[in-house]
């Protein structure tokens, strides 16, 4: 077994903590009967949570078997190799389609103050959240039919150089083009919202949460997108000792770009302080059966 570097080690461990926490933290939110929490935002960001977590839990794979080291004539380990290439594939674009539903959804709700933001059906929703996983995925099923991989001396050895180019160049390509989409459609959002909180206040403080939700976690997200675009260029110009760095610093880019969404979307969605409060805390209900002390000590807490 090939020795891992200390940061690899490291991030491991937080990682495991991180997946588990935002996992409960999905759980809680998709089991609560909620009404404001069954609109599509949260559908959006309830997939895209699970994206998310699949990007960073997916990345140990094709790092287990590069360090385990996988051999070519293990079929088991094979297997393994072709399947960690597939979804270390699909998920940093399954994560990133999640971001272009939550930031569209934003925009048609602004964009039509006058509709309800539950306008969207739930078979939309589902439709959309399938193409979300799916679409990716198909294209990256190519690992199984042609493996373009490297077996070096029968140890897996990454991607081979001509895939490597088009997986990069790719990544660059899809990234910019997230970074151009991305931040003049946060600008109208924060415009909209401004203009719209001269004529409407109750429906400003109903969004204004959501919309600086959207803004920072597209903004986390140009991280990733930087460092993909970072990354394909010093694949392109050869500089090899860079290109280690590109690689290990994913697990620090991808890290803080994820976990910080729930950080952000707790602190400032008083929905989903209640939401959370009561299955921690459970509900301690007034003789009328309206008040919960744990969640109104939450939102006094929280509140912004």
């Amino acid at each position: 077994m090939l020795s891992i570097p200390l940061i690899i080690t490291i991030c491991f461990f937080i990682e495991i903590i991180g997946c588990i926490l935002y996992t409960v933290f999905i759980v809680f939110l998709a089991s609560n009967k909620q009404t404001s929490i069954k609109n599509p935002f949260f559908k959006f960001f309830i997939a895209t949570g699970v994206a998310g977590i699949l990007v960073v839990s997916t990345f140990w794979l094709p790092n287990i078997a590069r360090y385990l080291p996988a051999r070519v004539e293990n079929s088991a380990h094979v297997a393994f190799v072709y399947i960690g290439q597939i979804t270390v594939g699909s998920s940093l674009y399954w994560y990133t389609f999640g971001k272009y539903l939550i930031m569209f959804h934003r925009f048609h709700v602004l964009a039509n103050p006058g509709k309800s933001s539950s306008e969207w059906s739930s078979r939309t929703t589902t439709i959309m959240i399938t193409c979300q996983f799916v679409l990716p995925t198909v294209p990256n099923l190519h690992y199984i039919i042609f493996p373009p991989v490297n077996w070096t001396n029968g140890a897996f050895d990454g991607l081979d150089n001509t895939t490597g180019s088009i997986v990069r160049t790719t990544a660059g390509i899809f990234y910019a083009i997230f970074a151009i989409i991305s931040v003049p459609l946060n600008i109208f959002v924060y415009l909209r919202l401004r203009k719209l909180s001269q004529s409407s206040v109750a429906f400003y403080k109903e969004q204004r949460s959501l919309v600086i939700y959207t803004i920072a976690s597209t903004s986390t997200h140009l991280l990733i997108a930087l460092h993909q675009f970072v990354w394909a260029y010093v694949f392109f110009v050869g500089a090899r000792e860079a290109l280690v760095i590109m690689r290990d610093s994913k697990l620090i880019v991808c890290d803080l770009a994820t976990f910080v969404d729930p950080i952000i979307l707790l602190v400032l969605s008083k929905q989903v302080r209640r939401a959370i409060g009561q299955r921690i805390f459970g509900s301690s209900h007034t003789a009328r059966g309206t008040t919960t002390h744990s969640t109104v000590a939450l939102d006094r807490l929280y509140r912004p």
